[in-house]
């Protein structure tokens, strides 16, 4: 998941950065970061992503399949 997409999923689900922050446990400004590309997302970040958006498990990278 790149930093675009979480910004793309977060405004189809109608969520604000600081929900998402929140839901992540990072601060607003660290997410603004992630969505800008100017941070990395981490395999942990992923997976809560991917739970708080109610996403299809598909839309994590192979390599950060869960178990």
């Amino acid at each position: 998941m790149t930093g675009r997409q979480l910004s793309n999923y977060r405004k189809e689900k109608k969520r604000t950065q600081l929900e998402t922050a929140h839901a992540l446990g990072v601060s607003q400004t660290y997410l603004s970061l992630l969505e800008a590309g100017k941070r990395p997302l981490t395999e942990n970040l992923v997976r809560k992503a991917v739970r708080f958006f109610e996403l299809a498990p598909t839309k994590i990278p192979v390599d950060l399949q869960l178990p």
